[in-house]
């Protein structure tokens, strides 16, 4: 039996180039097949089209914001389960916990250093939410309860 060649998939939606090449530069390559965005649009076009198996989500973009971006994803039935980390440079918890409220697994935030482990993301924590089918569903069960 032939191990898998299929990667999982990783939308990650930034406007800021250099913030898209730190994020990209801490997943494995040879594990993850990276898909970008610039700004929300692009960001919902891309899900939609190709549904990820994790979305690492910038707040502050042009156009559609990322409270936007995350609430559509999660409306729709093509990417509700579709697991998103907000990376925000925001400092005000409630602009924070409002992507949480939107539907996303986690919020980190992003530093101004971010390389080497960005914000607290490190190739193993991404493998680990990559990795759990359902993980959207799981925690709106866990709400319920």
């Amino acid at each position: 039996m032939r191990p898998s060649t299929y990667k999982k998939k990783i939308l990650i939606v930034d406007d800021d180039p250099t913030s898209l090449k730190v994020l990209e530069s801490i997943l494995p390559v040879v594990r993850y097949k990276i898909l970008k965005a610039n700004n929300g649009e692009e960001a919902l076009e891309s899900a939609f089209r190709e549904p990820p198996d994790l979305i690492l989500l910038d707040i502050m973009l042009p156009g559609i914001d990322g409270y936007e971006v995350t609430r559509r994803i999660k409306r729709d039935n093509r990417t509700k389960d579709v697991p998103i980390i907000i990376i925000t440079s925001l400092d005000k918890s409630e602009a924070m916990l409002s992507g949480l409220e939107e539907g996303a697994e986690e919020l980190l935030r992003a530093g101004a250093n971010m390389v080497g482990g960005c914000c607290g993301i490190t190739p193993e924590h991404i493998a680990a939410i990559a990795a759990t089918p359902g993980l959207s569903r799981k925690k709106k069960e866990r709400r319920l309860s």
